[in-house]
């Protein structure tokens, strides 16, 4: 397909591949262009016409701006001198076990073919010989960062201990952060955050009746008032470092029926409302989870989420920057609605594309397990190694998972009218048992039900207010993750 149409409003517009320009069309115009073929060669012809408005409007985008020629796809190639630099973001998973047993938690037993709860936790060596290597190889990095991960990496604090003040007589300028569920915090753990400026995301999600569902310890206890103490004793020793570097992670998950406390929770509560918020839902692929839900209550989220959207778009239109949901709302959907706003214009020069969004596995982050083998992400987890911290990245290893991707999306890629549009990454494709078609095809039909909503909204946006993304006014406020 070369474009893409959408009727929006009662008006009508279309997205150009080629060219990543979302133009406003009349219906008549519209109904000529054809989606999988552009501007057919019998119309090419009937520009020579006079008096056809439509024809001289489509005449007008096709010879200034180069819209809805026909355009194909060569090919997919990986330029590994743009992505292959330097290491940048380290993530230690410092230890597999955990104090609480989550019931959607990949590593509980609803999960086949991945690894359970077990007592291994990375050794004091194995994690200084991790943050060596890491410093070793970072190259043109402002700010480097070192995460701890788990399981729950409180259970390893001494090690985490280690490795910051490794690392900090290694290299003066380097971030850490933590991903915990906060119940095992004290008063020591959260002075040593304070003290080398952590960046603290808890698991946290929503108020109790929400929370607690599914986020309890082994003996099946609730955890919510628990983790909130918590929060209230770090905001009490520093306010200042809690709003700036204390953040939230939260996995949706059904049943949908609290939503609207939950909306509230994340808006109005003084210990969350300003702090940073990322989002998730619970992982799909190798669990019966969402079986223990009717097909209508696994979508139920779907209506929550269209009022959230038109309620972000109204906030734009009317530059309700200020507003207390504005932060929630744009955590949701400010990101990837602004990727739209920010697309490079122009004809395709390369018909070679980059592989949709994948990184070069290894270098964006590295994700250390216990014995100290190398992951691309802690999203991937254990299901592609990319090498060692004791012999270093395997190159070959890499350029063969890079291949095995981009014959998948040479397959399924070249004529979709996202291509240009698309950032997933490995994560759509990859099972236990390596990249899957049905897999990424599945996620692939969310992926662009999705991106529609969202240049839509973007459609709703610009054509009511031309200046709501003006960088001097619109701030971006979501956390890069």
């Amino acid at each position: 397909m070369n474009c893409k149409k959408f009727a929006v409003d009662g008006r009508f517009y279309i997205y150009d591949r080629n060219t990543n320009y979302i133009v406003e069309v009349d219906k008549k115009t519209f109904e000529l262009v054809n989606e999988k073929n552009g501007i057919s060669a019998f119309i090419e012809k009937d520009f020579k016409r006079e008096g056809n408005k439509s024809l001289e409007e489509l005449k007008k985008y096709y010879e200034k701006y180069g819209l809805f020629k026909p355009f194909q796809v060569a090919g997919f190639k990986f330029d590994k001198s743009k992505f292959k630099k330097g290491m940048s973001h380290l993530i230690l998973n410092i230890h597999e076990n955990c104090n609480m047993r989550c019931k959607y938690c990949s590593y509980s037993s609803i999960y086949q073919n991945q690894k359970k709860y077990n007592s291994r936790r990375m050794d004091s060596d194995i994690a200084i010989k991790a943050a060596d290597f890491f410093i070793k190889n970072i190259k043109d990095v402002e700010r480097p960062v070192i995460g701890f991960y788990g399981g729950e990496p409180l259970l390893n604090f001494i090690t985490i201990t280690k490795v910051v003040e490794y690392a900090l007589k290694k290299k003066e300028i380097i971030d850490f952060s933590i991903t915990t569920n906060g119940t095992l915090l004290t008063e020591e753990i959260v002075d040593f955050f304070i003290k080398h400026k952590f960046t603290v995301f808890v698991s946290l999600d929503g108020p109790p009746p929400i929370h607690n569902r599914y986020r309890v310890y082994k003996n099946g206890t609730p955890t919510f008032f628990d983790i909130y103490k918590k929060l209230e004793m770090i905001k009490r020793k520093n306010p200042e470092y809690y709003r700036k570097k204390v953040g939230f992670s939260i996995v949706f998950h059904p049943p949908y029926d609290k939503w609207d406390e939950l909306y509230k929770f994340f808006t109005e509560d003084e210990l969350v409302a300003e702090n940073i918020h990322i989002w998730s839902f619970v992982n799909p692929i190798g669990t019966d989870f969402y079986k223990n839900f009717s097909h209508v209550e696994n979508k139920k989220y779907i209506g929550y989420f269209n009022n959230w959207r038109s309620r972000y778009e109204e906030y734009l239109i009317k530059e309700n920057y200020e507003d207390k949901d504005f932060r929630f709302l744009s955590e949701l959907f400010g990101k990837e609605i602004f990727r739209i706003h920010n697309l490079p214009k122009g004809e395709v020069r390369n018909k070679y594309l980059h592989p949709n969004g994948i990184c070069y596995p290894g270098y964006y982050k590295a994700f250390v397990s216990p014995e100290g083998f190398i992951y691309p992400c802690e999203k991937v987890g254990y299901m592609l190694k990319v090498g060692d911290i004791f012999n270093g990245l395997n190159e070959d290893l890499i350029e063969e998972t890079i291949g095995r991707y981009t014959d998948l999306v040479e397959n399924m890629c070249k004529e979709c009218w996202a291509v240009r549009l698309c950032n997933v990454c490995f994560i759509s494709a990859i099972t236990e048992n390596g990249f899957d078609y049905e897999r990424k095809k599945e996620f692939c039909k969310y992926t662009l039900s999705t991106l529609e909503k969202n240049i839509k909204s973007y459609i709703k946006i610009i054509s009511k207010n031309r200046e709501a993304f003006n960088g001097k006014k619109f701030k971006m406020v979501w956390a890069d993750t």
